[in-house]
């Protein structure tokens, strides 16, 4: 089944609310009188459908500037990078060995952080790892790990950009 990022037109000032869903599965919910539209959705009661993972989707975030939404697929190990409003896939990120869960940018949208498992053993994680991503090229900037038998579930930087946090499972 393929998994897709749904955003959601919200009034006046083209809003954007991305939200997750597995083919037409799973936690979104589509109130009667929504209409699917082609991107970018600009009125209210308005979405379309970013459609690009082939497995379940975990994790979505705009850049600072909303120019991008960066979406991250478990168990695809990847991380793809959409052009707002527009929709459309700029770069897919590859190079972690297991499940993402969780992409955050930097404050002045540079760096992308994406948490994960580093190996995983039958249904564990062997050992968490946060990775550093240049936006603009997709390039591995650095792997932090630390976390030990457990699964990064979040990841989020400092405002001043000299700090990042995780937090295992």
């Amino acid at each position: 089944m393929r998994a897709s990022v749904k955003y959601f037109g919200l009034g006046a000032a083209l809003g954007l609310l991305a939200l997750l869903a597995a083919g037409n599965s799973g936690p979104v919910s589509l109130a009667q009188g929504q209409q699917e539209v082609q991107c970018p959705p600009t009125q209210p009661n308005t979405f379309c459908t970013l459609r690009g993972h082939i497995q379940g989707v975990g994790s979505v975030t705009f850049s600072p500037d909303g120019k991008l939404l960066a979406s991250s697929s478990a168990l695809a190990r990847e991380i793809k990078l959409w052009e707002m409003p527009t929709g459309a896939q700029v770069l897919t990120i590859r190079g972690h060995r297991d499940y993402i869960y969780q992409v955050s940018f930097s404050p002045d949208g540079k760096l992308l952080a994406s948490g994960a498992c580093r190996v995983r053993t039958t249904y564990d994680c062997a050992q968490g790892e946060v990775k550093l991503w240049e936006v603009e090229t997709g390039k591995e900037v650095r792997t932090f790990r630390g976390h030990t038998s457990r699964d990064v579930m979040s990841v989020d930087f400092s405002p001043d950009k000299k700090f990042l946090a995780s937090v295992p499972r």
